[in-house]
Parts: C-alpha cells; structure tokens; sequence
C-alpha cells in the first residue's frame, strides 16, 4: 500500500484530530523511506494542516500548543524518517523538479521546521541562481524566506514577474507582504509597476486586499515611497469609484492605510460600516484605534458612542466569555477614552468564574497597568481594587507565569495603586529559587565539562537548567518553538543563556517591588549577589543598560549599591564587545553612568593618530550615535552635571563630521536622517564649524532631493531654527522658506500633530520677526511666500495649537508653580497674573503671564535648557525667548535651583527678591537672557 492511501486510511480512522499528526508520523515511520519527493511534500502539507488545525480549533495558550505539536513531531521515529527521505540522497534533491522543491521548503518554513529549510536552501539557491524558476515556484520560497536571504531572490523575481506570465492578484499581494523586510528591494518596484495598469480589471475585494497591505508599508522610507503613495492614491480612487458593497473584514483592514480623518476612503469606509450589523469584537477595536489614530476627541462623537455600545452590549450579554475579555484588555488603548467602556470591562472581569486559575485576569491587570488606566479614570480604583483581591485570594502558581510575566505584575501594581502583598512574597520566593537553580546548573555543567562526573550529577544539572529555561520562557511568536536542533544543544550552553536572562528580570523586579515598599530582605540579597563587583553577572551589556534605567527610579542605598555594581560591570563588558554590537548598546542608553561609559569607549576606538576623531563607517553606526544623543539630550535638569561634557562634545563632532558622507552614501534615508540628526544637535550648543556642516548638508539634500514630505520639513525647520536660536543667516532662512512653500499644499492633507504644527509656526514667525529687511524682502519673493504668509495669520490653522509645558520631570515643576502662585500676589500685588498664559499670536506657553506688563514666567523645562549644561538656556528656549522679545514681551526664566528652597517659607525678603527679578530692566542692566549666539 502507498503512503498516500495508509494516510488517507489514518484521516479517516481519526478519532481524535489533535493526535492526527502524531497518527501521520506513526505511518511514514512503519512506511518506511521508500517515499517519493512528491509524496513528501504531500506529508509535509497534511502535518502543517494538523498545526492548524491545533492552532485553530483547540483553547489554551497558542505558544503551548504550537510547542506540543512541535516536540511531538521533533521526538517522533516518524520525523527522522522524513528527513531521511528528503536529505540523506543528494540525487533526490536534485532530480525534484522546481515545484516541488520550492513547495517543501515552504511547507518546512511554514510549520517552523527551519533548520531543515536551510538545509535545503543550497539547493534552492542554485536554482534561484540559474534562473529556472517561474513567478509561483520563486514566490512560494520569497513568501517564506528569511530577512537575510531576500536579497538573494529579489532580482530573479523581480525579472520573472516581469518575463513570464502576469502574476494573478494574490500573487501580487504575497509578493508585497515582504517588502517591509526589504525596503528597497525589486519586487516591490515590479508590483507597482504591475498593478497599476490591472487596477480597474481588479475587483473590490482584491483592491481592498490590495490597499490593506500598502497600509501595512506607509512606514516605508527611501526611494520606494513615491510608487508606494501613487498606487496607493490610485487604488483607493478605483475602489471608491466602483463603489462595490465590502465584507465588514475588509473595510477595517484598509483602515491602516488612512493616515487622516479627510481622507476620501475613510467616507467610503464610514459609509458602508454605519450599516453594518455584524461587526464583530475585533472589528469595533479596530475601528476604535483608528479614529483615536487620525481623529480630534471632539470628532465623530457619534460613532465612537454607537461602537462603545456593541462593546459593552458583547460584554454584558449572558454569562462573560474569558476570551472577549482578554482581547479587549489587549487593545484596551483602543477604549481608554471611554470611562463607560472600562468600566464595564472591569465589572465583567469580576464576574468571570474564579474557580480556575485566574489567567485573563492577571492579563487584565497587566494591561490595565501598561495603559495607565486609573490615569485616564481614578474612579476606577475600588474595582481595580477588587480585581487585586480576587488575584490575592488565588495566589501565584509559578508554573502558570512566566518570571517577565512576574515583573510585568509588579510594575502593574505600581501603575495601578494596588499591593498585592501575598503574591509579591510567592514571586520574590520563586525568582530566588529559579536564580538558585540557574546559577547550580551553570556550576555544575562547568565541572562536568572539565572533568567526568557521576551520571547522577548531569542528571542533576539537566534537572537544575529545565526548571530555570521553563521559569524564563514567554509566550510570544512561533519563533519560540522546539525545533530539531535544539536536542543537540548541550545543557552548560542552554543554561549558560538563561542564567544572564534570570539575572536580568531578578534586578528588573526587585526595582519595581522596591518602590512599593514590598522587597523582601532575601530578594534584596539576591539582587546584591547579582550586581556585586566581585560576583560574576551574567546579564548582556544592552540589558545591563536597562536595569541600570529601572534601577534609577529607586531611592535609597541599596539601589545605589545595584547601580554602582551594575556600572562596574557594563563598563568591563564594554571592552569585549564587537563595534556593531556597541553602536547597537548606545542607541538605547539612557542614564548618566552608562553613557559615560559607552560615549568614553566609542571615543577610544574612533580617534586616530594627532587626537582626532575618524568619520562613522555607517549608516547603522551613525544612526546609533544619533539616537545616543536624543538621549542624552532628554536627560532632565538636575542629571546634566552628571553627564562627561568631554565625551559628548566629541560624539556631536563624530556625528557632524560624518553626516555629509553617511547622505551622500545612502540617498534614499537622507531627508529622514538629516532631520533627525538636527533634531538631536539642537539639544546642545554647537560650534561653529558643527552649524556650518549641517547647514552644508541641508543645502546638498535640497539641491539632490526635490520631493520632500511635509512632516520632514517642519522637523528640519525648526529643528535649525533651534540650532541657530532663532537668528538663522540668510541663505538657511532662504533655503527653509523656499522648503516649506514647497510643500505647504500638503498641510491640508496631512496628519501633522499639533507638536508639529506648532514647529511651524515658531519657525514662520521667527523668519518674519528676526530676519532683517533685506532678508525679509527675499523671502515675500519666494515662490508661495503668500500662501506662508496667509497662514501665519490664518486663526483656524495654527492659533489653536500651541508647545506643551510637560511636567514629566525629575524634579517635578508643580511644586514650584504652586510656591509662585502663593507668593507672586504678595510680589506684584496689584498686578493681574494669568497661569498656564497662553501668549497671542504665537505658538508659546508660559507658566504665568502678566498682560500689562508683557513680561512671562517659565520654569525651564529639559526643551528649553542647552544639553549637558546647569542653568542655560538652549536653542529652543533661545528662539523662544528672542521671537517673544522681538513681539514687545519679556522672558523670566525661574530656575528651581535658585527658588524652590527659598520660596518653600519665603521671607520678606525672598518676595522682595523676587519682585526685583521681575522688575523691567532699567538701561545698562544685564539682561537675564543669553547672549544671541553669532555666525
């Protein structure tokens, strides 16, 4: 009998589908390998049917189940005997013929058995070299393929799509769903290319599937964006102009490619939807996260109502189903505006039958903490409260949660006000014997690697390392299942993996219980062994990094003593590390120890003979570097000092000295980069010859590039302006001008957000109020200077928008705005003070203002202050202060480490103080504000 009739005979005789694929391999084992390839890649499809089957049709955690089906099949007499089939005769591979080669690996890439695809990839690869495939054997592999072997298929498939025979429309849309992986690649290129002229053969449901996937890559930078927005535009006119009835699945997936509220699609899509009866769960979140995505909170009020309603109508019908529950606390942002929506989550999670493990609810609690609920509704704490109980009541059971499910409880518990004292014990309890396991393991398969030890002692070690690789596991992707290989790894090198990751969550969770008060003396211990200098942590450089961030949060001598353990060893393992990998570390750095560190190490390795500092050798490098200096640049007031001056001003010059050749060298990210790169110099006070070299770079781009978004160049704009303080030279000042009137017309279809108008607007009113008149006149000569201009004094588009004074700092401003507010009226008593001022005709924010006077009160925020330096104000707060001035008012920069201290009890003295700071300056005084800086 063949194997495909003994296969057909076990479907059949199936009584239970979810050991259909156990039963599958029992019969190619006893079949033995006398298969065909064909026959095969016919087994290969009915076991990736069972996955999904088992994915699909059974409850529980998908992860698990995928990793059952996974070790069922890698432990099976039945799966060695494929492989057999398939690799241990070369000549099989290749008499296949390119179908079903490509076929196989497909199926072997899709059910996750990956190192047998590689396997095969050699033989792929040939034949992708030799240019014998056709457009579906070359998708089948592309659709599947990892990241880093695309280039390899790109301009074979590239050529076939355009050679052979028309690609049909799904095709087409396999083709796209990689090229967020590949951004510049071909294939891409020739999709464009290819359904452009097909758009109005297409049917609704394929353009609908067609602008989904485009949704899915209006991320995409780089010389591919322009085809991309054109067919997009184009694709979304077709289907609104056949105007065919959609299926309410396909109208939400287009959603993603609405980047604003006018877009005429979303008419399309609002019109049909309002009808609909049947939207399910999925689609009203969806629908929801949209219109918070492109919408005012004052628009389509209607709507949101109406979609709120079938949430909580889904919740409070019959008895609460755990799954709606889970999904809508997955996309609980999605409701967080709704007090009435939350609420009712909430009152159905009480609800849920608390006789099992309460799973749902801790993910609840979870996601409530990560959206900050009680922010948004604090009248939500009892139930929130409640909740807490009920997880109490229940315990932890350690082998339901993971130790990062474990962290991410405590930092909920911090987020959600609500101590949950018993589980904390029963968590800290299991981190110390998970830690305890972790570090007997790695000792005692280092022994046995050195010497033979009784079979009892590695039976120990392998027991030590299961319980510590279970403990660390998380659910997540399928890239987390048991594939073949991983018998073969040994025991020292599994666990020599995990006992960093232990190490890692042990510090991460003793951070957040210690800021509730509720780390244990052992736990405390744990951590001390784990960041002591003289102990061996395990814990990779990056995450290093990340603890020391938590850690920083932390009062008290204990943390200290993590911090400076932790620092210790960061700057150890910075000497070992590959220059990529440090480059990678540096991007996402984010306290004053740390970046001293890595700013000093980069420094070391990038200066040549005479002192000075090589040019960066990429774009990955230089990205890198620019995203240390957002960092560094976002440090709050009282943390500058700790920062090396030294170091950073040599990182601003590596970075300014390799721009030019970095955007020469990659074209296609140079608007993006240049913006970025200026908004992270603008943090800090430049030399000279810094300025000189992005204004060289701004020029080179505009001259090579003449299509830019708008978004790019109001950053640009205004991040220069910041640079400068307000008085840019005249040809910056031209260029920009002549940028922004290029793409004004855009304004009305973009989806800038009010940050970003109201860049624009500091930087038109800066170029009017601080530019001379031979400058000025310049600029009314531009091309759509008029339209400038007309928007500049056009109330509906910028006057209702405006900077933010955040008060997301260290050293929290609201103390200090409530000691001014007490103690300004016995200062100016018969003055009339405005808080949070708002100042007419410009896009500015004070604290307090007084309107008679024009004078302003600002308690310097991190934009307002220069990078690295202690009470001095920086390019924004420069341009600020000088297109205030320029409009008749005057700045006071209240800096709390001159008056929190004084105005906590203020004497008589203080208020005379300070009413002789806020008194005009008479002729000859020293003005409070910085020197304008020259060109």
């Amino acid at each position: 009998m063949s194997i495909l009739k003994k296969l057909d005979k076990v479907q059949r005789a199936s009584q239970n589908k979810g050991q259909l694929h156990i039963q599958y391999l029992q019969a190619l084992a006893e079949h033995g390998p006398k298969v065909s390839m064909e026959e095969a890649l016919n087994f290969l499809s009915r076991l990736r049917k069972t996955r999904e089957d088992i994915l699909h049709r059974r409850k529980g955690p998908s992860n698990a189940r995928l990793q059952r089906w996974a070790t069922d099949c890698t432990s099976h007499a039945g799966y060695a005997t494929l492989s057999k089939i398939i690799f241990e005769n070369d000549k099989r591979i290749d008499d296949a013929s390119n179908t079903i080669l490509s076929r196989i690996y497909n199926n072997l890439q899709r059910i996750n058995f990956r190192s047998d695809a590689e396997k095969l990839w050699p033989a792929v690869s040939e034949r992708v070299s030799a240019g014998t495939m056709d457009t579906g054997e070359l998708l089948g592999i592309w659709s599947v393929a990892p990241k880093e072997r695309l280039p390899e298929l790109d301009t074979g498939l590239a050529k076939a799509m355009h050679d052979g025979s028309a690609p049909k429309a799904w095709q087409l849309l396999s083709a796209l769903s990689r090229a967020s992986d590949m951004p510049e690649c071909k294939v891409l290129e020739a999709c464009a290319s290819l359904v452009l002229p097909r758009l109005q053969d297409m049917s609704s449901e394929d353009i609908a599937d067609l602008i989904a996937q485009l949704g899915k890559l209006s991320a995409m930078e780089g010389s591919v964006r322009r085809p991309l927005d054109n067919l997009t535009a184009r694709a979304k006119n077709e289907i609104i102009r056949q105007s065919g009835e959609l299926e309410v699945s396909k109208l939400c997936a287009m959603l993603s490619a609405i980047r604003n509220y006018d877009d005429p699609l979303w008419a399309f899509i609002r019109k049909q939807l309002v009808g609909k009866s049947d939207l399910g769960v999925q689609q009203v979140l969806d629908t929801l996260s949209f219109l918070n995505r492109v919408c005012d909170k004052r628009d389509e009020q209607f709507l949101r109502g109406e979609l709120v309603k079938r949430l909580q109508k889904s919740l409070n019908q019959g008895y609460p189903e755990p799954e709606t529950v889970a999904n809508i606390a997955r996309h609980l942002d999605a409701i967080i505006g709704s007090q009435a929506a939350c609420q009712s989550l909430l009152n159905t999670a009480v609800k849920l039958r608390n006789d099992l493990y309460p799973i749902v609810l801790w993910r609840l609690f979870v996601r409530a903490g990560e959206a900050r609920l009680l922010e948004h509704h604090p009248s939500l704490q009892s139930r929130m409260q409640r909740i807490g109980e009920l997880l109490e009541d229940h315990g932890i059971q350690k082998q339901r949660m993971t130790l990062q499910e474990m962290s991410d409880v405590a930092s909920a518990m911090q987020a959600n006000k609500v101590k949950l004292v018993r589980c904390s014990k029963q968590m800290s309890q299991h981190f110390i014997e998970v830690l305890r396991s972790g570090s007997a393991a790695v000792q005692q398969t280092e022994e046995a690697a050195s010497t033979v030890v009784p079979q009892e002692t590695e039976e120990a070690a392998a027991t030590d390392s299961s319980d510590a690789i279970t403990a660390v596991q998380t659910e997540g992707s399928e890239g987390t299942e048991t594939e073949a290989e991983a018998s073969d790894t040994s025991v020292s090198h599994s666990v020599g993996m995990m006992l960093g990751e232990i190490q890692r969550l042990l510090v991460s969770f003793w951070a957040r219980l210690n800021s509730l008060g509720l780390a244990d003396e052992s736990l405390t211990d744990a951590a001390k062994s784990v960041c002591s200098p003289t102990k061996d942590c395990q814990i990779e450089a990056r995450f290093l990094a990340t603890c020391d961030a938590e850690l920083a949060s932390s009062a008290g001598e204990e943390a200290a003593e993590l911090r400076a353990g932790l620092a210790a060893h960061f700057t150890k393992s910075l000497l070992s590390l590959p220059s990529q990998e440090l480059f990678e570390i540096a991007s996402c750095v984010a306290t004053p120890p740390m970046q001293n560190a890595i700013a000093a190490e980069i420094c070391n390795r990038q200066t040549v003979d005479g002192g000075g500092v090589s040019v960066l050798g990429s774009g990955v490098e230089f990205d890198s570097m620019v995203s240390f200096l957002e960092n560094v640049g976002m440090q709050s007031t009282h943390t500058h000092g700790e920062v090396s001056g030294e170091f950073i001003d040599r990182i601003v010059q590596l970075v300014c000295d390799s721009l030019m050749p970095i955007l020469s060298g990659e074209i296609g990210f140079a608007q993006r980069r240049l913006v970025a790169t200026t908004g992270a110099c603008s943090s800090f006070s430049l030399p000279d010859r810094s300025r000189q070299l992005l204004r060289w770079s701004v020029h080179n781009v505009a001259e090579a590039q003449k299509t830019w978004r708008l978004e790019d160049v109001v950053e640009l704009s205004f991040n220069m302006s910041c640079l400068h303080g307000g008085e840019l030279p005249l040809d910056m000042t031209l260029r920009l001008w002549h940028l922004a009137g290029g793409v004004i017309d855009q304004l009305d279809s973009s989806n800038l957000s009010h940050r970003q108008l109201a860049q624009l607007w500091a930087f038109l009113l800066a170029a009017r109020q601080l530019s001379s008149r031979t400058t000025l006149a310049s600029l009314r000569l531009a091309p759509n200077a008029a339209a400038l201009e007309t928007l500049l004094v056009n109330k509906d588009k910028l006057h209702s928008v405006g900077f933010e004074l955040t008060n997301n700092e260290a050293s929290d401003p609201n103390t200090l705005i409530g000691q001014l507010r007490a103690t300004l009226p016995a200062a100016l008593p018969v003055e009339n003070c405005e808080e949070r001022f708002r100042v007419s005709g410009t896009p500015y924010v004070a604290d307090f203002g007084f309107e008679h006077l024009r004078m302003l009160l600002v308690i310097p925020r991190a934009d307002h202050i220069a990078g690295l330096a202690e009470k001095q104000i920086g390019g924004q707060g420069m341009l600020m202060e000088r297109t205030l001035e320029s409009l008749g008012w005057r700045i006071c920069w209240i800096w709390p480490e001159d008056w929190s201290a004084k105005l906590a009890s203020p004497s008589q003295e203080v208020v005379d103080a300070l009413q002789t700071l806020l008194s005009p300056p008479t002729r000859g005084a020293e003005e409070s504000r910085l020197k304008p800086v020259d060109d």
